[in-house]
């Protein structure tokens, strides 16, 4: 007497595993290296953005041919204003004019990386995460989409 029991039948044999394997392994390389570009980017540009910023705080001629041909966008009258100069050099600028004006000093530095501390903490985290790979921006993708899946019934 003999049983055969057929406990594969569910499993899809029209898949290939290695092929799979060799797609999933192409799109990990693939996004591996447009995070690394990306990555790159984002560190160009807060450095050139920062590099612009002291230029402005500190040198007298740049800050008023800054001012000149409005590249803190001060007169800029637009919804989204261009600017070379960050709003936060400006401020920073203006807050150190104010104090000096009402009797006190205030460095125009230290404000500046006071205000520019918390955009400096978030893209520290974003290249962190960009570091890591696309493992944990998946998992955090998947965290956020499948709540709103199981509300559809679509899993």
């Amino acid at each position: 007497m003999s049983y055969d029991l057929d406990t594969y039948s569910d499993v899809p044999y029209a898949i290939d595993n290695g092929v799979t394997n060799k797609v999933l392994f192409g799109m990990t390389g693939f996004t591996s290296g447009l995070l690394g570009i990306v990555t790159m980017l984002i560190v160009f540009f807060m450095t050139f953005v920062t590099i612009i910023d002291v230029l402005y705080i500190s040198v007298p001629f740049f800050g008023e041919l800054a001012r000149k041909y409005n590249w803190d966008g001060t007169r800029d009258d637009r919804k989204i204003p261009f600017a070379l100069i960050s709003k936060d050099a400006v401020r920073a600028f203006e807050e150190s004019y104010q104090s000096e004006a009402s009797n006190g000093y205030k460095s125009k530095m230290l404000i500046y990386i006071r205000r520019r501390f918390l955009s400096f903490l978030k893209v520290a985290i974003i290249l962190s995460l960009l570091n890591l790979g696309s493992g944990p921006i998946l998992r955090i993708a998947y965290n956020i989409v499948e709540p709103m899946m199981r509300a559809f019934g679509l899993i």
